[in-house]
């Protein structure tokens, strides 16, 4: 995850930077750590989410 600081105080642009291969994605939209390195503070832990191309 990458944090961007926005022109407007207190707002947040959140790059997730999704993992691609052929199989399909696996990006955390969501981590406790993440967002209290950045003062972001809450008692959400994570959210993952993924995508797989094919069954099984």
């Amino acid at each position: 995850m990458k944090f961007l600081k926005y022109k407007i105080d207190g707002v947040w642009i959140i790059d997730l930077e999704p993992k691609c291969d052929q199989r399909g994605f696996f990006m955390r939209s969501w981590d406790k750590k993440s967002f209290k390195e950045q003062g972001l503070v809450t008692n959400w832990v994570q959210e993952n989410h993924s995508l797989s191309v094919n069954k099984g």
